[in-house]
């Protein structure tokens, strides 16, 4: 490790210590009245709540024929009802199987929806959405990484039904030149 670099973290060292010895003293009190109120937005999250059968097309870049695909998630809350978290698994086509987790939270600063996927073909992705309680609509954009590049994404769920969801979605390059694929589907409760 070079000089610089060790004086650099004495620095950082030194200057946490110097901060943390000024920090006023909190009691268990007041560290269980900072937990904030459960917000009433996550509310919406519950439409989500329950195991959900699939039906998908996709279409991707370069490829003459769609891809249909099936399969099923289950989303329940987690956290105290802070956050849902869904696993799933889609049978692709010729492809195979998939099989994803996800959370979504609410982020009360940013007034939005937060979501957070993984799945087993290497693919992270976060984003945010949107929710218009008169339409039953979720707006959502995410950026993803995959052994393959970048990926923006954007997509849109509407609630048709008690039950019965529509959704649709456009997976582009990082930089929101050209489409990698699209993708639209019915997703019904059990």
């Amino acid at each position: 490790m070079s000089v610089r670099r060790i004086s650099g973290l004495m620095l950082a060292f030194g200057t946490m210590v110097v901060l943390t010895g000024c920090m006023p003293k909190v009691t268990m009190e007041e560290l269980k009245q900072m937990r904030p109120q459960r917000p009433v937005e996550l509310d919406h999250l519950g439409a989500f709540v329950g195991t959900w059968e699939s039906e998908a097309t996709m279409t991707f870049a370069g490829m003459d024929e769609p891809i249909t695909g099936k399969g099923h998630e289950t989303m329940e809350w987690a956290c105290d009802g802070w956050c849902l978290l869904g696993k799933g698994e889609y049978e692709m086509g010729d492809i195979g199987k998939m099989h994803t987790v996800s959370i979504w939270s609410y982020d009360a600063k940013a007034d939005k929806y937060r979501m957070y996927m993984a799945n087993d073909y290497g693919e992270t992705e976060s984003g945010m959405a949107t929710y218009d309680p008169a339409e039953k609509e979720w707006d959502m954009w995410s950026k993803a990484r995959t052994p393959h590049g970048h990926m923006a994404n954007s997509g849109e769920i509407t609630m048709v039904a008690d039950g019965k969801m529509q959704w649709e979605f456009t997976a582009r390059d990082a930089f929101w030149r050209f489409k990698i694929m699209e993708g639209s589907g019915i997703s019904t409760k059990k």
